[in-house]
């Protein structure tokens, strides 16, 4: 993909799967405009128990956070969602919408 070719991106039902965020939100950084956007929903943290069980990787307030920030985004707004439920445990998602800065 070329670098500036989008306006926005949306990552909503991945995090749990992320092999490394950091990596992921420079090639996001790399593809978005100057001033594009963002959507990340971010699963909170749950037991590493419950983690192990459901293979999902879930993050502290503010951890996958910090990952987008450090990649040159700032945050404009988060809001906190029930996600699902998978019987023993319920995930929220913490949505953020962020916009790239130069």
């Amino acid at each position: 993909l070329a670098a500036g070719s989008f306006d926005v991106a949306q990552l909503l039902g991945v995090a749990e799967f992320f092999t490394d965020a950091p990596a992921l939100f420079a090639e996001v950084r790399r593809v978005l405009r100057p001033g594009g956007l963002v959507l990340v929903a971010s699963p909170s943290k749950i037991l590493a128990a419950k983690e192990r069980k459901y293979k999902i990787r879930t993050y502290a307030q503010g951890e996958l956070e910090a990952d987008v920030a450090r990649n040159g985004f700032r945050q404009l707004r988060t809001q906190r969602f029930p996600a699902y439920n998978l019987g023993d445990v319920a995930v929220h998602y913490d949505c953020s919408l962020w916009e790239r800065v130069d």
